[in-house]
């Protein structure tokens, strides 16, 4: 999986593109990733089964909606707020789609089918350096679009 700086990156250029709040999407661009600390360590200590039941979810696009649901609730305008996070966690299994040899269940729970582009492997950095490639290269173009300079935020 592209670590999150990657993640935050990809969905910082599309948002900005976007003209979005940035926050939101971002924290949904982390969101699958939730719950991945805990069950790291229980990876580690031999308990695979559970830590694939545990994170495999979280990484569709029915566990990322209701995430996103419940999260925006806190929110004076939810509707907007869901779908910025939507926005960002959709950002997140895109990229997550390249990597190999992961397949994610993108129908689950109706399928339990997996599916990915399996063009990068974890240990590999060519997805994370062309990420941060693209994201030098905006600020570039957005800096020189501007006519104060390098405003990037």
């Amino acid at each position: 999986m592209p670590d999150w700086i990657t993640h935050i990156l990809f969905a910082f250029i599309l948002a900005d593109l976007l003209k979005e709040k940035k926050s939101l999407v971002l924290v949904g661009a982390v969101l699958p990733d939730l719950f991945i600390a805990p069950w790291v360590f229980l990876k580690n200590f031999g308990d695979s089964d559970l830590f694939f039941a545990v994170f495999s979810p979280t990484h569709t696009p029915f566990t990322s909606f209701l995430l996103s649901a419940s999260f925006s609730s806190f929110f004076k305008k939810p509707h907007k707020a869901i779908a910025l996070l939507s926005f960002g966690w959709a950002s997140h299994l895109f990229l997550d789609l390249f990597q190999a040899p992961v397949g994610y269940m993108l129908l689950w729970p109706f399928s339990y089918a997996g599916f990915g582009f399996n063009l990068v492997y974890s240990d590999n950095l060519i997805l994370p350096a062309a990420v941060f490639a693209l994201f030098c290269f905006y600020l570039l173009f957005k800096g020189l679009k501007t006519k104060e300079g390098f405003r990037f935020f």
